[in-house]
C-alpha cells in the first residue's frame, strides 16, 4: 500500500503524540491507583482503631458500673444470703443503669442463679471460659453469642471478701452503633460483624446492603483470607471491596467472632475519575492539534521537494534536445560536404 508523503507526516507525529499521551495516562493511573490503596489502608487502620476504642471505651464502662454494685456491701450480703428476688432485683437496676439487655448472677460452680431475662436460671453458664478469664484478670470483656444473636458481655467475680460468684452483663450489639461508626471514616466504609461458621459465615448486623450481606455470608472466613491478596481485595457480586478481617475477643473458643472492616474500591477511585476525564479531554484536543500541525508541516516540506523534482525533469528534457540538435547540425555539414 503506496502512501503519499504527506500521509507518512501525519501518521508519524500522530503515533508518536498517541504514544506519548498513552505512556503518560497508564503512568498516571497507576499512581493514582496506588494512592488510593494507601489511602483506603490508612482509612481502614483509622477505623479499626476507633473501633477498637468504642468497643473498649464501651466495656471499660459496663466493668467499671458492675465493679460498683458488686462492691456494694447491700448486694454482697444479699448474695451471700442467696435471696433470688433481691438479687434479680438488683441485677435489673444495673441492667437499666447501663442499658444493657440482660444481667445474670452465676455461682461458683458455674450454675446460673438469676437472669433477669428470665430464662436460664437454674442452667449451666454458656460460657464458662469467660468465668475462668474472670478469675484471673478480675474482669473480662469478651463478644458471645445469645439465643441467635450478638452480645458484648462483661463479667466481674464477686468478692465477700473471698470470691462467692460471678456478676456477667450483656449489652447487645446493634447495627445503630454500626451504622455511627460508619461515618467515622472520610471514605465510604462498611461494618459487618459476624460469626465463623465451618462453610460460611453468619452476619450479625452489618452497614452493607442485603444483597451484598447474603454474597458475604455466602463466604467463610478461610475462603476471605484465601481470596484476599495484598490488601485483601474481596469481590462481592463484581463489587471490589478493599477488606481488613479483624478478630474480636470471644466468649469462647467454639465461637469466632470477626468484624469485617470494608471499602469500596470504585467509590473511593470516583475524585480520581474526574482529573482521568479531564486528562482525556486534553488528550483530544491534543491529538486535533497534531493532526493539523503535521498536516501544515507535512504541505510545507513537500513542496520545494515538487519543485526540485519539476527543476530536475525541465533539466533532463533541456539535455535531450540540445543532444538532439547537435546531431541535426553535424549531419547537415556532412550532408553539404558530399
Amino acid at each position: 500500500m503506496n502512501l503519499s508523503f504527506q500521509t507518512r507526516i501525519v501518521l508519524f507525529f500522530s503515533a508518536l503524540f498517541l504514544g506519548v499521551q498513552i505512556l503518560t495516562m497508564v503512568c498516571v493511573y497507576q499512581v493514582s491507583h496506588d494512592n488510593v490503596i494507601k489511602q483506603i489502608a490508612q482509612n481502614l487502620v483509622y477505623a479499626e482503631q476507633v473501633f477498637n476504642l468504642a468497643l473498649t471505651e464501651r466495656g471499660k464502662r459496663i466493668a467499671s458500673e458492675t465493679r460498683i454494685l458488686v462492691a456494694d456491701f447491700g448486694f454482697r450480703t444479699t448474695v451471700s444470703d442467696g435471696d433470688t428476688k433481691t438479687i434479680a432485683s438488683a441485677l435489673e437496676n444495673l441492667r437499666l443503669r447501663i442499658h444493657g439487655q440482660r444481667a445474670f448472677y452465676v455461682d461458683l460452680q458455674g450454675k446460673t442463679v438469676t437472669d433477669t431475662g428470665g430464662r436460664r436460671q437454674g442452667t449451666p453458664f454458656m460460657y464458662p471460659e469467660a468465668l475462668a478469664e474472670a478469675d484471673r484478670l478480675d474482669e473480662v470483656v469478651v463478644f458471645g453469642v445469645l439465643e441467635g444473636e450478638l452480645y458484648e458481655w462483661t463479667v466481674v467475680p464477686v468478692f465477700a471478701p473471698i470470691p462467692i460468684g460471678y456478676l456477667a452483663v450483656a449489652i447487645a450489639v446493634k447495627n445503630d452503633g454500626v451504622v455511627q461508626l460508619k461515618h467515622l471514616s472520610a471514605l465510604p466504609l462498611e461494618i459487618t460483624l459476624l460469626e465463623n461458621l465451618t462453610d460460611q459465615s453468619r452476619i450479625f448486623t452489618s452497614s452493607l446492603s442485603l444483597s451484598m450481606q447474603q454474597l458475604l455470608e455466602a463466604k467463610s472466613i478461610q475462603q476471605m483470607k484465601s481470596e484476599s491478596t495484598g490488601l485483601e481485595k474481596m469481590q462481592l457480586g463484581g463489587t471490589t471491596f478493599i477488606t481488613r478481617l479483624q478478630s474480636l475477643p470471644s466468649a469462647t473458643k467454639n465461637q469466632t467472632i470477626f468484624a469485617v472492616l470494608q471499602i469500596d474500591f470504585a467509590q473511593a477511585m470516583l475524585p480520581y475519575w474526574l482529573m482521568f476525564y479531564a486528562a482525556l479531554a486534553l488528550l483530544a484536543l491534543g491529538l486535533i492539534a497534531t493532526l493539523l500541525g503535521s498536516i501544515f508541516i507535512a504541505k510545507t516540506v513537500s513542496k520545494p521537494v515538487r519543485v526540485n523534482h519539476h527543476s530536475k525533469v525541465s533539466t533532463y528534457h533541456h539535455r535531450i534536445f540540445s543532444s538532439l540538435d547537435c546531431r541535426v547540425i553535424v549531419f547537415q555539414k556532412l550532408f553539404f560536404v558530399v
